[in-house]
């Protein structure tokens, strides 16, 4: 009894409880973002944590063949509220990192984070569209490509504020080049998966009407 239990509610809803845990740790790096900026040690571990749940769900999920539309949603909205805000406060609340840089290469970062953030908001409206009509949202290569590297981006952010925060060494003048690569990289993918999303949503509607 207690087995079957076991099996059904716990063993089933593993990725999610992961996710969940996720979700609650993005909050939390967000206040603390927000309310504490100078504890960069804990911002970083919390942001490496978030991240391995990322992982971790959905490496779990395939495992135990386990894999959910609930799951999906919840994963995706995990992914939203642990991103995008973060980039947003990194530019925000450590403007003064970027000051120490050229015009052109804040100019370029500030543009790049904006483009990022902006098509994360199209792709989420996509996401919400997509659920509505009841339509397949889940997350496609590119969509994960995309993930890994806004994660990469924010750990090198980070990273390289808490080294100068706490050993004086401003590795952020040299690490800022490895950032905006990165950000180019993800805008393509970013933009890749958008368009898988659209073409989905096309095939379907063409189908329907096909059907009719």
């Amino acid at each position: 009894m207690i087995k079957d239990l076991y099996k059904k509610y716990f063993v089933q809803n593993l990725a999610n409880f992961i996710t969940v845990l996720g979700l609650i740790g993005a909050i939390w790096l967000l206040v603390i973002c927000i309310s504490n900026p100078e504890q960069l040690w804990l911002i970083l571990i919390l942001t490496s944590g978030v991240g391995l749940t990322d992982f971790v769900d959905g490496l779990m999920a395939r495992y135990l063949k386990i894999e959910s539309k609930f799951g999906s949603a919840l994963d995706r909205l995990r992914d939203k509220v642990f991103i995008c805000p973060l980039m947003i406060i990194l530019v925000w609340h450590y403007y003064e990192s970027l000051k120490t840089l050229s015009i052109v290469v804040i100019t370029l970062t500030i543009s790049l984070v904006s483009s990022l953030v902006l098509i994360e908001v199209l792709l989420f409206i996509a996401w919400l569209i997509g659920l509505i009509k009841k339509l397949d949202v889940s997350s496609n290569r590119y969509g994960r490509i995309k993930m890994f590297l806004e994660f990469l981006i924010v750990i090198f952010w980070l990273f390289s504020l808490t080294i100068k925060k706490y050993f004086g060494f401003h590795l952020f003048r040299f690490s800022i080049y490895l950032i905006d690569l990165i950000l180019f990289v993800a805008i393509y993918f970013a933009i890749r998966s958008l368009d898988e999303y659209y073409k989905r949503y096309s095939n379907k509607g063409i189908k329907n009407r096909t059907k009719k």
